[in-house]
């Protein structure tokens, strides 16, 4: 694979990825929090309007923040043009698509103070093509550049959640595990190959041990013999006398 996308550096591998799970999570409560104490002000329910609100845009924002940073940003690093060109016009579209929703959601809370919520949708997407940049209140700013920073976070967690190549980092994490697995094998081989050995040693020293019982049975094999022939050389003796 590095020599095919001609890569030289080793890949980077983050750990602790499902931490950002859980980052992703305090983010968009975070942010759903501050957000609707700036809708509250405009909305019918108070502060719980305002949050509800705040969750659903905010959930939006943090999510598609996330996954441009974890797909189309890090494909604009890949080698070949055809996908590197589409994954630079994917992510710019992305992002020009986070700054209308938090310019929508700003101009969606001017509304909503000046007309109600049951008109503020009409009048914000009017507005919003209208003047983009004529809110009414500086705490309508502030929710507008809240939303971005939020958002510029979920993009580089997604950003960092793997190698900034594609595929570098599970290509590494797979070289990983079949280099583990191979160890582990190589490994309980090996231990079987000592046990081996063990026994070997072992049958090599209790024969060691046992040879000079074999030189005392065999020079008790040959008394023996001796004497066996020596009986028989005395019974031919009686056998010719008698």
């Amino acid at each position: 694979f590095r020599a095919k996308h001609r890569l030289t550096r080793p890949a980077r591998d983050p750990g602790g990825r499902w931490t950002t799970f859980g980052l992703l999570f305090v983010v968009i409560a975070l942010e759903s929090v501050i957000n609707g104490v700036f809708f509250a002000k405009g909305s019918e329910a108070g502060l719980i309007g305002g949050v509800g609100v705040a969750i659903g845009i905010s959930a939006v924002n943090v999510l598609l923040c996330f996954f441009l940073g974890v797909g189309p940003a890090r494909f604009i690093n890949w080698r070949g043009w055809v996908l590197k060109s589409v994954a630079f016009v994917v992510t710019v579209g992305g992002v020009f698509a986070v700054a209308l929703l938090h310019f929508f959601a700003a101009h969606f809370r001017d509304a909503s103070v000046a007309v109600g919520e049951r008109q503020a949708y009409a009048k914000a997407l009017s507005q919003l093509w209208q003047n983009p940049l004529g809110f009414s209140d500086i705490t309508s700013w502030y929710l507008f550049g809240l939303g971005l920073a939020f958002g510029l976070i979920s993009f580089w967690k997604g950003y960092q959640f793997d190698d900034p190549y594609p595929y570098y980092g599970a290509t590494f994490r797979r070289e990983h595990e079949a280099h583990d697995t191979y160890a582990e094998e190589h490994d309980e081989f090996f231990d079987e190959l000592k046990n081996v050995r063990q026994e070997t040693v072992e049958a090599f020293r209790a024969g060691l041990a046992n040879i000079p019982q074999y030189v005392a049975k065999s020079e008790q094999v040959r008394a023996a013999r001796t004497a066996l022939l020596e009986e028989f050389k005395a019974y031919e003796g009686g056998l010719q006398q008698a």
